[in-house]
């Protein structure tokens, strides 16, 4: 006789699965002068206070009522800039696993052996068993993040198991739940819960013995996101004034008696750079919020999430027949149970 195998897959129900807020504080970064597919630079944090410092000295002199030009020095040596900088990210799409697989190694083995040397069909029950289930979920930036973020943001994930079933029929169980950002966590969370596996009815056909193998097996999934990210905050600079001169306001000496410190959002920074025609222009990695008055980085934010999810209980049957001259035959626990396709298989 023919061997028939057939694998069974069952997905543990949603409240099975991770609800618990994934991760937090991704600290999403961008690798120094790289360029991405459009030819867009992408920074740290270090090379974006310099281009800021640059454009803040690029500012025209702003006149003050005594004709004194007022202008500002970032880069003072014994009195530096000090740059309060957020970088956010927001427009998050939501995320979609990419790829699915079992972890190679079942987590947990459940097994039982009944030899029935009757004629008749003889029905035990496994006992139910609880096991330890574990998810998790990591983040990371794939430009491999130097920029600190800011970030509370929770939205949904969507992660499709896929498996096989029955007669070789193919199915795939959807997972939709939500994942909660904040910046006060790790980049990788987990939650554990102990998770009980009810007990089988097993039918011990006649002439045999009848092998149960119940297997618990994690999936991992991965997959990406994109979001956008934009940057707020203020520089506090050194601020020094030039006397006026017959050849106008702001050309003269300096006065180093009226030198002050000032705080400039760093939005304004660049858009009163703009208005200097010897101004090199913004970043090419950078454009200006008119409209909400921030910093915008040009490049689309990569996020990719790695992590465990659920389980797949995959179970089945192996009916070794008392004649030696008989094949043994396996198949599915869910076809087994079925008294007509059990008859079926075992003929």
């Amino acid at each position: 006789m023919k061997k028939k195998y057939y694998k069974v897959l069952a997905i543990f129900p949603l409240a099975c699965m991770l609800s618990t807020p994934m991760l937090a504080a991704p600290v999403s970064t961008f690798a120094a002068e790289t360029q991405n597919e459009q030819g867009t630079k992408a920074i740290d944090r270090a090379t974006f206070e310099q281009d800021l410092k640059y454009a803040m000295t690029s500012i025209p002199a702003i006149i003050q009522p005594n004709g004194t030009g007022k202008i500002y020095n970032p880069f003072h040596t014994t009195n530096p800039a000090i740059i309060n900088m957020v970088f956010s990210l927001e427009n998050f799409k939501d995320v979609t696993a990419t790829e699915t697989k079992d972890i190679t190694t079942a987590d947990d083995m459940q097994e039982a052996t009944y030899e029935n040397v009757t004629d008749l069909n003889q029905t035990h029950i496994t006992p139910s068993k609880t096991i330890t289930n574990t998810d998790s979920f990591t983040y990371s930036n794939s430009e491999g993040a130097k920029l600190g973020v800011e970030l509370d943001h929770t939205f949904n994930a969507n992660v499709s198991i896929p498996g096989v079933g029955g007669a070789g029929g193919s199915t795939t169980e959807k997972v939709s739940t939500e994942f909660s950002y904040n910046h006060t966590s790790s980049n990788t969370t987990s939650h554990t819960e102990q998770i009980t596996i009810p007990s089988q009815t097993i039918v011990a056909a006649p002439h045999g013995t009848t092998h149960y193998i119940g297997k618990v097996q994690r999936v991992e999934f991965s997959g990406t996101t994109e979001n956008t990210g934009y940057i707020t905050g203020t520089i506090e600079a050194e601020t020094n004034f030039r006397k006026a001169t017959e050849y106008g306001p702001g050309t003269g000496p300096y006065d180093y008696t009226q030198n002050g410190k000032e705080k400039v959002d760093i939005y304004d920074v660049f858009k009163q750079a703009l208005t200097n025609p010897a101004y090199r222009g913004l970043p090419n990695y950078i454009e200006l919020d008119n409209v909400n008055k921030r910093v915008i980085l040009k490049q689309p934010i990569t996020s990719t999430f790695t992590g465990k999810l659920g389980f797949k209980s995959d179970a089945k049957i192996e009916f070794i027949p008392s004649d030696p001259n008989k094949p043994k035959v396996q198949m599915s626990l869910t076809d087994y149970q079925n008294p007509e396709k059990r008859a079926q298989l075992l003929k």
